[in-house]
């Protein structure tokens, strides 16, 4: 039989961020709390739950993802591409439609592709 987290464990041994929260606190003032990556979770509390921390990168879709990129500093996006894919183990892990690789991306804010979109 499977523990009740067996998914969450897993994903965590295997270097997911897990956040938890007390059962029955959905609220803004009890939110999902990051777990501390020097701490192990304790999984049998029983009045604890746990859910898997998801990437923007971890599930692009098949068209892509607007982002700003960079190939070199995290806060020195000034190149826009279509980010199609996310492959951890390359040197440079966001792969552009047809303009290369970033070792940064961003996805674009609602308000900046609305701009995007009205640019002449």
């Amino acid at each position: 039989m499977k523990h009740k987290w067996h998914n969450e464990i897993k994903a965590w041994a295997d270097g997911a961020r897990i956040e938890w929260r007390v059962i029955g606190c959905i609220s803004s003032k009890y939110p999902w709390n990051i777990n501390p990556d020097c701490l192990t979770p304790d999984w049998h509390d029983p009045n604890l739950e746990f859910r898997i921390v998801r990437e923007w990168y971890d599930n692009i879709p098949k068209r892509g993802r607007l982002c700003w990129v960079s190939d070199r500093y995290a806060n020195n996006y000034n190149n826009i591409r279509i980010i199609v894919e996310y492959d951890y183990c390359q040197q440079l892990p966001f792969i552009s439609k047809n303009a290369g690789a970033w070792l940064h991306a961003v996805p674009l804010t609602d308000d900046e592709i609305k701009q995007f979109l009205t640019q002449e």
